[in-house]
């Protein structure tokens, strides 16, 4: 039985899942694949350190490049983050002739198009299902199960740090800071949380979704992206008395003029099943037009469900061992060209409902100049509620959902109506979808 015989960088959480599941399941992996996998050499920084794993047999070393040019590693597992160091050892190995499998999204989002070129040019594979979404085969899905079909949008909970900390702050009513601690509290959040609470890292997986789906270029560098930070339980309060939930969404939608890559808190209607995917479990909404929309959820994070996709790709890697020429390698699709690049509509053309949450003077007309306001920008009013709620300064928040409009109408005209006397502070302003 053909061995196929793997380099692991990095021995943390998911690395140590791999080893144990490979372990614990390896006659079931040989009997639906063939063949078997081996890890003969690890790298990690700290080789002292306990591990969830049995590490026997396996030769541990600090030095990447050790696995990179090891003459029997056939494939390089990827699983120390970051891009400083992963780039230059990824590129080796695949210089190296090695296949590669990553769970790094920003090393793919990033630097994904080199990647790509180079894997091409030395004909090595290059998995990445485990840098999106967990456990979730989105990466395969839309490589294999949806390559004949035209994808219309992709819309997807992609960071669980994000959406447990909007479930519970809409559950419990505690503060993004309350949440916050406990999300660290609980591991689920960094000690430094700017790379998931910023969007960051949901626009990374976006920006990756959106060239599987649409073919071309990543163009990370043209993702809109808005965090979580300045999200109020008020507003999580007014939103669910207007029936909506406030969901940390990527949105990646197709239209006539070009792609609205985007990031950001979003309305959705309660009753959606988005609005329902709660905690740290993440979903993927895929729309094509031959198949209409599709969900796949799961575990977005952890040690196994990322280990198991991947593994997946070491199984994808070992169904063709012997038509390397074949293998499904850098290619997102078969349409894609990563030299070229599809149009990414600027944020300011992008049309949408709005929810709009303006501190303003009770008193009469104040209403009246609102309204004003938004029907010389031409945006029309679906929903308007006062609430009951006093300031100090004798304001009261007035809740709006806007019809559909461009983002430099609603922009526009929350300046006009931010200029009025009778509004105090700045005007909270969030998108409202229907996925």
């Amino acid at each position: 039985m053909r061995v196929i015989k793997i380099g692991l960088l990095g021995l943390g959480t998911v690395g140590a899942s791999v080893i144990r599941i490979l372990q614990k399941n390896k006659v079931a992996i040989e009997k639906k694949c063939g063949c078997s996998f081996e890890v003969i050499i690890a790298c990690a920084r700290d080789l002292e350190k306990a591990r969830d794993c049995s590490l026997s047999g396996i030769i541990l070393t600090t030095d990447p490049l050790e696995i990179v040019h090891h003459p029997e590693v056939e494939v390089v597992v990827e699983l120390i983050g970051g891009t400083t160091i992963a780039l230059g050892v990824l590129i080796e190995a695949i210089k190296n002739s090695k296949h590669v499998v990553t769970a790094n999204k920003a090393v793919i989002a990033l630097h994904g198009n080199e990647l790509i070129e180079t894997a091409k040019r030395n004909d090595v594979f290059l998995g990445f299902e485990a840098a999106i979404a967990g456990s979730i085969p989105v990466v395969k899905t839309l490589r294999e199960s949806l390559a004949g079909n035209s994808i219309r949008k992709i819309v997807g909970i992609v960071n669980g740090t994000c959406n447990f900390m909007l479930s519970g702050m809409s559950e419990s009513g505690y503060s993004f800071e309350t949440i916050l601690k406990e999300a660290q509290t609980l591991g689920y959040a960094e000690a430094d949380p700017s790379f998931d609470v910023d969007g960051i890292d949901a626009g990374h997986k976006l920006a990756i979704l959106a060239s599987l789906a649409f073919g071309g270029a990543i163009q990370f560098e043209k993702v809109s992206i808005d965090g979580i930070r300045e999200i109020l339980v008020d507003d999580l309060v007014y939103a669910n008395a207007l029936g909506y939930k406030v969901k940390h969404l990527a949105l990646a939608i197709k239209s006539t003029s070009g792609i609205e890559l985007r990031v950001h808190p979003t309305l959705i209607p309660t009753g959606h099943i988005l609005a329902n995917i709660d905690g740290v479990l993440n979903a993927v909404l895929i729309d094509a037009e031959e198949t209409g929309p599709l969900l796949l959820s799961g575990a977005g994070a952890g040690g196994d469900a990322t280990a198991s996709s991947v593994i997946s790709d070491l199984v994808s890697l070992a169904a063709k061992p012997s038509q390397k020429q074949n293998i499904q390698r850098a290619e997102f699709q078969a349409k894609s060209d990563v030299s070229s690049e599809v149009n990414v509509l600027p944020i300011e053309n992008i049309y949408s409902a709005y929810y709009l949450r303006i501190q303003a003077l009770d008193k009469p007309g104040v209403l009246a100049e609102i309204s004003q306001n938004l029907a010389s920008s031409e945006v029309s009013i679906e929903a308007i509620r006062q609430q009951e709620s006093h300031g100090d300064d004798g304001s009261v928040p007035i809740v709006i959902i806007t019809g559909k409009i461009t983002e430099s109408a609603i922009a526009n005209a929350c300046k006009h109506i931010g200029n009025s006397d009778n509004v105090c502070g700045d005007i909270v302003r969030y998108r409202v979808e229907s996925p």
